[in-house]
């Protein structure tokens, strides 16, 4: 009976959680830095909100023959779904 309250109580309180927020970011810029493997690089993107800073980092493919980052974007395999 115990285990059964527990789990109402929690999806009720994790129902009413917000997964997202909605930020006003402004871009500041990148760098590419690179890592111990030699197929990747570090694309380090700047946003900025009010006060903050944010750092995002995200991992590209670096074809070391043909010297060419493999960049398709920050939204790259994300399925958005419109109105949600």
């Amino acid at each position: 009976m115990k285990t059964i309250m527990f789990y109402v109580i929690m999806s009720l309180v994790l129902s009413h959680c917000k997964a997202q927020e909605e930020l006003s970011l402004t871009y500041i810029g990148y760098q590419y830095k690179g890592t111990q493997n030699r197929r990747f690089l570090n694309k380090e993107l700047i946003l900025k909100t009010d006060g903050d800073t944010i750092r995002m980092n995200l991992r590209l493919p670096y074809d070391s023959i043909h010297h060419n980052v493999i960049d398709r974007g920050l939204l790259y395999n994300c399925h958005l779904k419109k109105g949600a």
